[in-house]
């Protein structure tokens, strides 16, 4: 056994002997024989202790693995807290919270001591006990899958991994090293609790399981050793397309191409949804099914403007061709579109231009460059292009956003208007983005909405001699929309 985790420690470890590592000891079993492993091969380890206060023997097992790191001087640190208030406060099960506050303190400690990982003593045993959680829980590869050799990033630390070397070993074969080096570890009684999830698939279930397969652990361990494979060659896929299909990111908020996620199979888009909720609520260890799969729903609707609650405080936003995952009260970002104070008005001058929010421009000019016959037969399909009949409108021209009731004579609806408002629900303009939303008037007409359609009214005709160019230059185009 000695030789399995040395060989973990360099294989999959790869920890640096000259560097401290946080070991998180308990005193039981497991977190001893690792202690002890790590200080025989000459590894630099800091021991820290908490007392969750749940037992009255605590105090007695601080004491005891003070005095075995002070043996093999080992610097030791111990911290105390009532788990108790703290589950009641933040809601949790005593075991969550416990876990928590564990982890919250080793890694408090790797950070203050800049040390190169947080070390715990999980076995094979609890690695077999973890996949048959997911199972019952309902999980999907990456639960399945059990815990890993090391976990980078974590909950608690994008840089400071936290290793499992005795992930490999069985809870018998530490309880002989246990023996041999005459460790004498404390029992912790609270392991015999069955009222504990974990305790009664370890002396329940599996007691039962190995009655169908005397060697149901063996494969349990085997089947998740090679579902982390599989795992994580998906990862790089998944990660691949992330890239494609991630548009923006930023505090509480992701954005992705809803196009390239529906261009993807089923299982990656689940992959991609969850791992949208994960950047946001890393936290969560477990995102359900049910929750992904109303994101899918939302995702395929033929509502371009919908959404749905997730989990956690997130919710999806689905806007034309663009998805947002984000916290329920985020401001989510209108960059994408062009968007002006609602407070003001400006005047558009011939030549000009307007900077608009967020970078956008909208300019005027006369246009010498073609033949008016010529684009009225072209028809412009751009929305960001419109060209009318220079000596038809009234100036000077204005930009603002839609007043009540406003109406609008849509190109191409032979002269009938239409409410503005209607308009925009029409043509699946975001609501959130409606009202400010620039409009261009001629006199008292709205000629055109910029991104979407020009008025009837100013149209470009075989009679028309001077053509008046109006362009709406997105946020990071640098260039001016080309007239073909």
């Amino acid at each position: 056994m000695f030789d399995q985790v040395k060989e973990a420690l360099n294989q999959y470890c790869r920890l640096d002997r000259h560097r401290d590592i946080v070991v998180g000891v308990s005193g039981g079993p497991d977190s001893l024989c690792l202690l002890h492993i790590l200080h025989r091969l000459g590894y630099r380890v800091i021991v820290c202790h908490i007392d969750h206060g749940l037992r009255a023997e605590a105090g007695d097992e601080a004491a005891f693995v003070q005095t075995f790191s002070e043996n093999l001087s080992i610097p030791f640190f111990v911290e105390r807290s009532d788990v108790r208030v703290i589950a009641q406060e933040n809601r949790q099960s005593i075991e969550e919270a416990a876990r928590e506050v564990r982890y919250q303190y080793l890694f408090r400690q790797a950070k203050d001591h800049d040390a190169q990982a947080v070390a715990v003593g999980h076995n094979a045993d609890d690695q077999v006990e973890t996949v048959l959680m997911h199972l019952l829980r309902g999980s999907g590869l990456s639960g399945l899958r059990g815990m890993q050799y090391v976990t980078q990033p974590t909950t608690w630390s994008d840089r400071i991994p936290l290793v499992r070397p005795l992930l490999g070993v069985w809870r018998a074969e530490i309880a002989d090293y246990c023996e041999s080096e005459h460790l004498n570890p404390v029992f912790d009684l609270s392991n015999l609790d069955q009222t504990i999830h974990r305790n009664r698939i370890r002396h329940e279930l599996i007691p039962r399981l190995e009655t169908y397969n005397p060697r149901i652990k063996q494969i349990l361990l085997r089947t998740a050793q090679i579902l982390a494979g599989d795992d994580q060659l998906i990862k790089r896929i998944v990660d691949r397309a992330w890239e494609r299909s991630l548009v923006d990111q930023a505090e509480g908020v992701v954005s992705l191409d809803r196009a390239q996620l529906l261009e993807l199979e089923l299982g990656l888009q689940r992959r991609l949804l969850r791992h949208a909720i994960k950047i946001l609520r890393p936290e969560l260890k477990d995102i359900n099914f049910s929750a992904i799969e109303r994101a899918l729903l939302c995702v395929r609707s033929e509502d371009e403007n919908t959404g749905c609650d997730l989990i956690a405080g997130l919710g999806l936003t689905v806007e034309g061709s663009r998805l947002w995952v984000a916290e329920t009260d985020a401001n989510l970002p209108v960059s994408e579109w062009p968007q002006i104070n609602p407070d003001r008005q400006y005047q558009l001058d011939i030549p000009g231009k307007l900077e608009l929010i967020g970078g956008w421009q909208l300019t005027a000019e006369i246009d010498h460059s073609h033949d008016p016959t010529h684009v009225e037969l072209k028809k412009n399909t751009d929305p960001n292009l419109a060209w009318f009949d220079a000596d038809q409108i009234d100036l000077p021209l204005i930009m603002r956003v839609r007043t009540p009731g406003e109406r609008f004579n849509p190109l191409g609806m032979e002269g009938h208007s239409i409410k503005v408002s209607e308009f925009m629900i029409n043509e699946k303009v975001p609501q959130r983005a409606r009202g400010n939303w620039p409009l261009v008037i001629s006199g008292k007409d709205v000629i055109w909405i910029p991104g979407v359609r020009q008025s009837h009214l100013g149209r470009v005709t075989a009679s028309t001699e001077r053509l008046l160019r109006l362009a709406l230059i997105p946020e990071m185009n640098g260039d001016l929309p080309s007239a073909t």
